[in-house]
């Protein structure tokens, strides 16, 4: 992966082109959304700083937003004791994150807003750990008890 600035756009074709410093040098990268450049319908614009995966013939590809600032989350559950076999609605939230996932065998969810379901058997810490693309990471934990 390296990372470059979105120096120019084409809306029509949805194409442009990236500078980035790859090994001491400027080089400049097309790429075209209709191509599949990008990741997850990301529309690049002028003066984004960007993620991506430089080619050849200079094309760019994975194309995605990159993000800087932390990312954080929370996450809530039931307050009171609830008995075994209970199923239990977790709510989470996710902010400047591009990646979310819970421990104990939940895996990953989708970024933003959310809830899930989890059947308590015993008590439990549950923990959210969201992240970046630019490495950074946060985690939050809960502790569900059983009466």
């Amino acid at each position: 992966m390296a990372v470059g600035k979105v120096n120019s756009t084409n809306p029509p074709e949805n194409a442009g082109k990236i500078k980035a410093n790859i090994n001491g040098q400027e080089e400049e990268f097309v790429y075209n959304v209709k191509a599949g450049h990008t990741k997850d319908g990301y529309t690049p614009k002028v003066g984004d700083d960007v993620n991506f995966t430089p080619g050849g013939s200079n094309v760019a590809t994975g194309i995605e937003k990159l993000v800087t600032k932390d990312p954080t989350c929370r996450l809530s559950g039931p307050s009171q004791p609830v008995p075994a076999g209970t199923r239990v609605t977790l709510t989470y939230e996710t902010f400047n994150a591009t990646r979310a996932v819970f421990d104990n065998g939940i895996g990953e969810v989708p970024v933003g807003q959310g809830s899930i379901l989890y059947t308590v058997t015993g008590d439990v810490r549950i923990t959210l750990t969201v992240s970046n693309n630019s490495g950074q990471s946060e985690s939050t934990t809960i502790t569900i008890f059983v009466s």
